[in-house]
């Protein structure tokens, strides 16, 4: 910006520009002493700013662009410890690069044999030889650095946690499959998944579509992605690990409830996968076999046996079996409750609020008691904050959701401690806990629940030798890990209800560094972002915690970054070429924690040059 400056004696056409002081400032060694940072900085007399001598273990996620001449609209990984004097062919001199890695495909089909046709009793039509089945698959990226993990642990094939954009990826499917030794059902063209990846391991989902799924059970696999190679892998079905198939007797207490088109699976209770076909029941006392492969035994592993109602059947939980199954187990429905109409009113500060509810059950009153069942549902309030549904006489968990433009924060109930909050209550307007929803077999009231205002986190943001940080981006969104997730499991998977349910908060510091964030209660990571070209890096403080009354913080220091510089090149027919617009993500594990955080990002630019300025996140 410029201001115009009228000279002396009003000479006409006398005025100048002056350029008007940035407000944001600048890491410039001319600007502020290095030692002012917090720890001490050195100069680096190339790139002119104050530079960490911290060490930082992080990953890149690079994402490539549509119009790249290879690897288009792909996201590859590379580590800090790859990058580090890392270069490449065709890389200008005085330049460090990083190359796009070439793609490989993944290929592969699902097969069946007569035999194993024939032992979970499914015509296939093709009695003389093996039957490819129609199937979709999910490749799941693991984070380099990280070994592949048994069914028990659910990591690493968890990309959303690490931000991708476009990943995990389906396969597509592709007819006739390039290698098969059969035909598809009653003698159709045979078909094979087919994706296009980033070198690298992968764990592998495929689960045979319907109505197939109802006999076959699906398949986890690590499997390993090469650069430039067409990669062929037929799994047949050959054998199950339990050879008769594991036999269930599902049932209802003295025939209480038709379990006419409910299903019954098992499933990977931490990752919700199912490992086993869905089966559908019928009417009376059923005999299922649910079969797997590739899981072995299931005793000390996270498995579950689910019965879950059809869609549509309103107030009718699903009964969740406890403990590993075993052959030949029973199941049975408890008897519970017939629904009962419950009904809630939502007000803030003595006026409705318009908002969505989402209800889960804690606890179900069955007989006999401890059988875990299972309810879920979401609802919207009318013009008057009212709300109805059905659910079974139990205790419930509650989150309220006001709309987007309302001043009032977030109400949830967790039969769980809530991360920072004692929330596993939730937050009325009197600042206090209130408890889980219980819904009782007799007529009830319509429940109240008050809502109260946001509370405010305030804060600075500040050099280390004071200088505010101005013009500078803020945000809180629900911490990546809060610090009730308990020990084992890593979240999200370990985490109660709602606890990461909490609606992301931005703003921008003001010429003092200061800024103000209204926020629902519970856990946050807060992230400062300086303006872009100051060469200063994120500010990342994680688990902050929030609860009904206004909070403000220490003044949160800027550190001195770990500079990166690279040039992102693709190869071609004619050599190495530069890569523009490619979006850069930089992501660290805070200390104490095992959840990564974002602490960069950035754009390649017309050159193909990244830059980018990183810190370590603090707790």
């Amino acid at each position: 910006m410029a201001l115009l400056v009228p000279c002396a004696f009003a000479v006409l056409h006398c005025e100048k520009l002056l350029e008007t002081p940035p407000l944001a400032p600048k890491n410039d060694c001319r600007e502020h002493a290095c030692e002012t940072f917090v720890p001490p900085a050195r100069c680096s007399p190339q790139a002119g700013y104050c530079t960490s001598s911290e060490s930082l273990s992080y990953f890149l996620l690079v994402r490539v662009p549509s119009g790249a001449p290879t690897a288009a609209d792909s996201t590859f990984m590379v580590t800090s410890d790859e990058l580090r004097g890392a270069s490449s062919a065709g890389c200008p001199v005085g330049e460090l690069c990083l190359q796009v890695p070439k793609l490989g495909r993944a290929l592969g089909t699902y097969e069946v044999t007569p035999a194993m046709a024939n032992t979970v009793g499914r015509n296939l039509g093709n009695p003389a030889g093996t039957t490819t089945l129609p199937a979709h698959t999910v490749f799941y990226p693991l984070r380099p650095g990280v070994a592949p993990t048994p069914l028990r642990e659910p990591r690493p094939p968890l990309a959303i946690d690490f931000g991708f954009p476009n990943l995990p990826q389906m396969g597509t499917r592709i007819s006739p499959a390039p290698v098969s030794t059969g035909l598809g059902p009653f003698g159709t063209p045979s078909l094979a998944w087919s994706v296009t990846l980033p070198p690298g391991f992968y764990w592998r989902v495929v689960m045979p579509d319907p109505p197939f799924h109802d006999a076959f059970p699906p398949r986890e696999d690590l499997v390993k992605v090469d650069a430039n190679v067409d990669k062929f892998e037929l799994f047949t079905l050959t054998a199950l690990d339990d050879p008769d198939g594991r036999r269930f007797t599902i049932g209802s207490a003295n025939g209480a409830l038709d379990l006419k088109g409910f299903t019954a699976v098992l499933q990977n209770s931490i990752t919700q996968r199912a490992i086993s076909p869905v089966v559908t029941l019928g009417s009376g006392t059923n005999q299922v076999k649910l079969s797997t492969t590739g899981v072995e035994t299931l005793q000390d592993k996270p498995v579950e046996l689910v019965v879950a109602p059809p869609p549509g059947r309103e107030g009718i939980p699903s009964l969740i079996g406890q403990g590993p199954p075993t052959p030949s187990l029973t199941q049975t429905y408890p008897r519970f409750k017939l629904p009962v109409d419950a009904a809630g009113i939502v007000r803030g500060l003595g006026q409705p609020v318009q908002a969505t509810v989402v209800i889960r059950s804690a606890f179900i009153d069955t007989d006999p008691p401890n059988v875990v069942l299972r309810y879920a549902t979401t609802v919207r309030t009318d013009a008057n904050g009212m709300f109805r549904t059905k659910l079974p006489p139990g205790r419930y968990d509650v989150a309220i959701f006001p709309e987007n433009d309302s001043t009032f924060a977030l109400w949830a109930t967790s039969s769980a401690s809530m991360a920072g909050v004692d929330a596993g209550t939730g937050v009325g307007s009197d600042g206090t806990p209130e408890g889980a929803w219980i819904v009782r077999d007799t007529p009830q009231a319509p429940k109240t629940f008050a809502l109260a205002p946001k509370a405010t986190l305030s804060g600075q943001a500040v050099l280390g030798d004071g200088t505010p940080l101005a013009e500078a981006d803020v945000e809180a969104h629900a911490a990546a890990e809060p610090s009730s997730a308990p020990p084992g499991v890593p979240p999200p998977y370990s985490l109660p209800p709602f606890v990461r349910s909490m609606r992301t908060v931005q703003t921008r510091t003001d010429t003092e560094g200061g800024f103000a964030l209204a926020l629902d209660p519970g856990e946050y990571d807060i992230v400062v972002r300086p303006k872009d070209g100051t060469r200063f890096p994120w500010i990342v403080s994680t688990s902050r915690k929030m609860g009904n009354k206004d909070v403000t913080l220490q003044p949160l220091i800027v550190h001195a970054p770990i500079g990166l510089s690279r040039m992102l090149l693709a190869d071609t027919s004619s050599g190495a070429v530069p890569v523009p617009e490619a979006w850069v993500r930089a992501f660290a594990v805070p200390p104490g924690k095992r959840i990564a955080v974002e602490i960069g990002r950035t754009f390649t630019g017309t050159d193909g040059k990244l830059e980018l300025f990183l810190a370590v996140p603090r707790n």
